[in-house]
């Protein structure tokens, strides 16, 4: 088993950062695509697996391209709503159309300047996949949700002549069918994505592979779902109990009854205020905890199902517990810092889930990548021209 690590600190990182927070201002964001090179390069040359480490080979001038692009899109889109509604919903469109295509040339641009012991990474997905796993899906699984909202719409109106309690119950019955729907329509789209992002990768001439159900990602959405009502139900009876200890039952009926009353109402959250801080940072917390309860298992199921040439396996071992750890500790510390932290929690985080990432082999991993460097070898660095937009699709 080949450990992974990040050997990175957060000292070292600050002044890479400071330095392309700084010139990001000054430039008025146009140095944006250099800092986001330093940061890549940084980030890739320390992190480790076995002896070697990743490199990322693209520059500034190339992903000005794609960072122009999304500029001069903004500020048509900023124009455009500030012009006239309809042109703001004709650019919305437009972007709409085009963004699985964004996200296939983001793709091959990433892959293509990513490297691994001299040996680069490439994507092979075709466009036409990406327009099925970013746009199609995407509407599917958007009319699966709003299902939620008009089933029991149209039960109720449809026996709106019948007993009301059993419109009522039946249309209860049609919001569990539409919640079912919407679970298994996001939980298939995250299957699809999944596997489209990573059977297409290669690694000089080997491949990626994985196998995802959609029933596990289905559990998985409905676990973090049932999390977040019991987190808002808990912080809510949390809120309650506290005030009655410390405001008394009747600042919570004066709140009751000064409803419509503006000038009743603030004087009620008044006498409520020193508990309303306390209860949006329990919130933050709990979301937090939901948030990393659904990362760490999808991404532990989605390692664990992976593979390169089927005999190089990989390991996710996250705890949601020491996630929302880490993203909570984060969070003080990039506020209390204003800001000035922030090298030291990406840090923390790029620490945490190298440490808990390992690459299982049944091969000899030095004649493999041998291997691979005699195929990279013969196949050259034939790079064509950059698109790189910031997506956020990762695995």
């Amino acid at each position: 088993m080949q450990d992974v690590k990040f050997n990175g600190s957060g000292f070292e990182y600050f002044k890479i950062w400071i330095v392309n927070v700084l010139l990001t201002i000054v430039t008025l964001s146009l140095y944006y695509p250099w800092a986001k090179v330093r940061n890549h390069r940084y980030f890739y040359a320390n992190t480790r697996v076995g002896e070697h480490n990743f490199e990322y080979h693209a520059t500034g001038k190339q992903l000005f391209l794609g960072y122009l692009v999304a500029l001069v899109l903004f500020v048509i889109y900023i124009v455009a709503q500030q012009v006239s509604p309809i042109g703001s919903i004709v650019v919305l469109l437009l972007l709409f159309f085009g963004f699985p295509w964004i996200i296939w040339k983001s793709l091959q641009f990433n892959l293509k300047m990513s490297s691994y012991a001299n040996v680069r990474f490439s994507f092979i997905g075709s466009l036409g996949d990406s327009y099925f796993n970013f746009m199609l899906l995407l509407i599917m699984a958007l009319i699966a949700f709003y299902s939620i909202f008009f089933l029991p719409g149209i039960a109720v109106a449809l026996l709106a002549d019948t007993s009301m309690t059993f419109a009522s119950i039946l249309g209860f019955v049609f919001f569990i069918v539409g919640c079912a729907l919407a679970i298994y329509g996001f939980a298939y789209k995250k299957k699809k994505n999944t596997e489209y992002l990573i059977n297409f990768r290669k690694f000089g001439n080997g491949t990626f592979f994985t196998s995802i159900e959609t029933s596990v990602f289905a559990k998985i959405i409905l676990k973090t779902f049932l999390l977040a009502i019991a987190a808002i139900v808990a912080v809510l009876g949390i809120f309650l109990v506290l005030a009655v200890m410390f405001a008394g039952a009747a600042a919570l009926t004066d709140l009751q009854n000064s409803a419509g009353d503006t000038q009743g109402m603030m004087a009620a959250l008044a006498a409520l205020s020193f508990l309303i801080l306390p209860a949006y940072a329990l919130l933050i917390l709990a979301f937090l905890f939901v948030g990393a309860y659904a990362q760490a298992r999808m991404r532990n199921y989605i390692y664990a199902q992976s593979s390169l040439d089927s005999n190089i396996h990989f390991k996710s071992a996250l705890s949601a517990k020491k996630l929302v750890w880490v993203m909570f500790t984060n969070l003080l510390l990039v506020v209390f810092t204003l800001g000035l932290g922030t090298p030291w929690a990406k840090v923390r985080m790029a620490r945490y889930i190298a440490a808990n990432t390992y690459v299982e082999t049944e091969v000899d991993i030095s004649h493999y990548i041998t291997e691979k460097q005699n195929v990279q070898t013969t196949l050259g660095d034939q790079i064509g021209d950059a698109f790189d937009v910031d997506l956020g699709v990762t695995i």
